[in-house]
């Protein structure tokens, strides 16, 4: 064995690595967004079909949502579910909530939905597991043979080699090595996703929500589903490829390996302590030491001679400042390459020296800094938000393409803002992502708004303005009202509203800027034909609550229903302004917002919404 080993390794785990996440989204993930598609296409169609048969001209009445199954459709019903009801002893959420619902002498016509959403995920879920093993027990196969191949190549084996049997698969996929395996997420995430549509009809039963409505709302939160079986699928993948790796190692007759991180923006903190680490075999634990160290992990591991034994020379690829390739020195360690080749910090010839390197270095040289140019204000990289993932599944649902966002020249005055975003609103009203273009453009990022259509309709969901307040380092305040326009006056009014500062209000039907000054509340109009910028509260309707009334349109007295006297309390949320300050997750969803200057839908014939 010779130095130069452990690069081939390395170098043929990576393509092995390549080669089956290219198998993943050609491959399994392909299908399974059709699958998702389907499930979704069959639950929207039980929907129209309770609101076809039952629903009135002003919609479909809880009165008619809860009224009790009879006769022959309770009997027809009751016959749909014998077909799960011998699987209800499988220790599975989905059948168990179908077995409790079967048990039931009274069921409602939203129960019946959602037994039939339960019903349609449960095959779904059956599908995705079924999916999913095939997938993974080939990924598993494949990596070890070629693991073991490429070792012995080299290195030669020094151990006993056993076939990839039905055991050893099975052996390395129920191991629940992050606390549960992939089986069990599987249908827990059915049961979560059955939960969320449940919820989702309920409330929209409660609000006298349209079925075109109601149904993208159900597709939205599908498009989720779907999100997260995507990230199982490559989370369970890196896992499989890294569990065989270390099998081949093993029965090679090694007894270390080397963590392996990729090398670019992205990597996490994570795995930029990890890499370069030797680790002896037998202590080799998943999430700790082993990757996956985290959902969408991308590191891998290698074969290794054991601390300061081989792999002292060649090459790693790694990507530059610009994304673009580059090759650095094989031993240098994610901390290096990042003061070297990112940050700029340390020049190659002081880490050569530290690192005890002799002989030439110019292939790893890296290029100068463009003149003028500041190469120490990198963000550290660091693992995407849970908030953001979900707000890019939802705009990838609704197909909203991405504008890249840039920053300004000049940080702009809050007028200088106004001018150039504010105008009459032609679309079905872009209330609140204008509010966000605002906070943008506050942040010295150029960005426009008007877009409509879909990128509108994502930003204008409750659930969606409360993910963006989720994402990291934003300030916010979630709570609920029941007198909403009172209420909400109250909060307005209160110590909570610092002087000077700026929020982001939405409530009611509206979402705008807004601040207290001096002589009062002020909220921003940006959609109006005639006349835009900071507008008093207190004109011209006089007083706080009324301009909640009237412009933000929330109720003046309590939502209760008619038929159960439940008071249905109304979401507010405010966000402050300056948290959105250096947020890079920020920015990029303000991509599907930006909007091309001549494809603005405002000016003449537009108004407030």
């Amino acid at each position: 064995m010779g130095k130069k080993d452990e690069n081939y390794w390395k170098d043929r785990a990576t393509e092995r690595e390549e080669y089956w996440y290219k198998q993943s989204r050609d491959r399994i993930e392909k299908d399974l967004a059709r699958q998702y598609r389907q499930s979704a296409q069959k639950i929207q169609d039980d929907i129209a079909a309770l609101y076809g048969r039952f629903a009135k001209e002003n919609g479909l009445s809880l009165k008619e949502a809860t009224a009790l199954l009879k006769g022959n459709e309770f009997k027809e019903w009751r016959y749909t579910l014998e077909e799960y009801n011998h699987l209800a002893q499988n220790n599975n959420a989905i059948l168990k909530e179908l077995n409790t619902l079967a048990m039931r002498s009274r069921i409602s016509r939203l129960d019946k939905l959602y037994s039939q959403t339960l019903m349609e995920l449960y095959k779904l879920g059956e599908y995705v597991e079924k999916d999913m093993r095939n997938f993974l027990s080939d990924a598993y196969r494949d990596n070890y043979y070629k693991g073991l191949f490429e070792i012995g190549k080299t290195a030669g084996i020094h151990g006993t080699i056993s076939a990839v049997d039905n055991k050893r698969l099975e052996d390395v996929l129920r191991t629940p090595w992050s606390g549960k395996n992939y089986s069990a997420r599987i249908w827990d995430n059915q049961k979560k996703l059955a939960e969320t549509i449940k919820q989702t009809v309920f409330d929209s039963v409660h609000r006298g929500v349209s079925v075109p409505k109601l149904s993208k709302m159900v597709q939205d939160r599908m498009g989720v589903g779907k999100y997260e079986a995507t990230r199982l699928v490559r989370t369970e993948l890196n896992y499989v490829h890294n569990q065989a790796n270390l099998d081949s190692i093993k029965d090679s007759g090694m007894e270390f390996y080397k963590f392996v991180a990729t090398l670019d923006s992205r990597t996490s903190q994570k795995c930029r302590s990890h890499d370069g680490s030797i680790v002896p075999v037998e202590e080799a634990s998943p999430g700790d030491n082993l990757p996956p160290l985290h959902p969408h992990c991308r590191s891998t591991i290698i074969g290794s001679l054991g601390v300061g034994k081989g792999g002292q020379s060649g090459k790693r690829i790694a990507k530059g400042n610009d994304g673009k390739t580059l090759y650095i020195p094989q031993q240098m360690a994610y901390k290096d390459y990042k003061a070297v080749y990112i940050d700029k910090t340390k020049p190659l010839a002081t880490w050569a020296k530290e690192a005890g390197i002799s002989g030439t270095l110019a292939k790893y040289t890296p290029k100068p800094s463009i003149q003028g140019g500041d190469s120490s204000g990198i963000i550290e990289p660091k693992e995407h938000s849970k908030a953001f993932d979900e707000l890019k599944q939802a705009l990838a649902t609704n197909k909203v393409k991405e504008l890249p966002v840039e920053e300004l020249p000049n940080q702009l005055t809050s007028n200088e803002i106004i001018e150039r975003l504010a105008g009459g609103d032609k679309t079905k009203g872009s209330c609140s992502s204008l509010a966000f273009a605002y906070i943008g453009n506050r942040h010295k990022l150029d960005v426009l708004d008007f877009r409509g259509g879909n990128s509108q309709d994502t930003f204008s969901y409750m659930m969606n303005i409360r993910r963006v307040a989720n994402l990291p380092g934003v300030k916010a305040e979630f709570f609920s009202v029941k007198r909403e326009a009172g209420d909400v006056a109250k909060y307005l009014l209160s110590d909570a509203i610092r002087y000077d500062k700026e929020y982001y209000l939405a409530t009611g039907k509206h979402a705008a800027i807004i601040r207290k000054t001096e002589d009062g509340l002020e909220y921003l109009e940006l959609q109006s034909g005639i006349s835009n910028g900071w507008k008093p509260f207190q004109t011209p309707f006089r007083t706080v609550t009324q301009t909640l009334q009237k412009r933000f349109g929330c109720r003046k007295t309590v939502d209760k229903s008619r038929y159960s006297g439940i008071v249905r309390e109304r979401d507010v949320i405010i966000m402050e302004v300056d948290s959105f300050a250096d947020n890079e997750e920020f920015k990029e969803i303000l991509g599907y917002i930006n909007t091309a200057k001549e494809k603005q839908r405002k000016g003449s014939g537009g108004f407030e919404k």
